[in-house]
């Protein structure tokens, strides 16, 4: 019987000043486990989006942060895409600039990309010209 391959996602976590989250350690490099896991209650919580992490650790009061990666982890999501796992990696801390690379590059996976000219001529185009529609039109109907 061969083994169930792991599931491995990469996401971010947030911590206090010292490193610490709900009270455990952490540090950079090393992984950590946990027995038991329930969303918002046990385990280890991270965040695929890194947006989602201000949500837990806003930017300001020496608050840190880091990219991860869990084995896996639940596929129940918290409101946002917070998730929790068993088995948490700390691969490395990422500064302000880090963070921003990191959600500007989250943000552009999920755009999905197409070229052509159906798309160029009927795509929605920020305050553009015409009848087409326009930010901050006047309403027509």
């Amino acid at each position: 019987m061969s083994k169930k391959k792991p599931i491995i996602v990469t996401g971010y976590k947030g911590f206090d000043k010292n490193m610490q989250c709900r009270g455990m350690q952490y540090e950079v490099g090393k992984a950590y486990e946990e027995p038991e896991t329930s969303i918002c209650h046990k385990g280890m919580h991270f965040c695929e989006d890194p947006w989602d992490v201000l949500s837990y650790y806003p930017l300001g009061d020496g608050n840190r942060y880091a990219k991860v990666i869990a084995e896996n982890p639940s596929e129940e999501r918290h409101r946002d895409s917070k998730r929790v796992t068993s088995k948490l990696a700390i691969v490395a801390e990422i500064d302000i600039s880090g963070w921003v690379k990191a959600a500007i590059s989250f943000l552009f996976k999920k755009v999905e990309w197409s070229t052509g000219e159906a798309c160029a001529r009927y795509a929605a185009r920020l305050a553009p010209s015409g009848y087409a529609a326009q930010l901050a039109s006047p309403g027509h109907p």
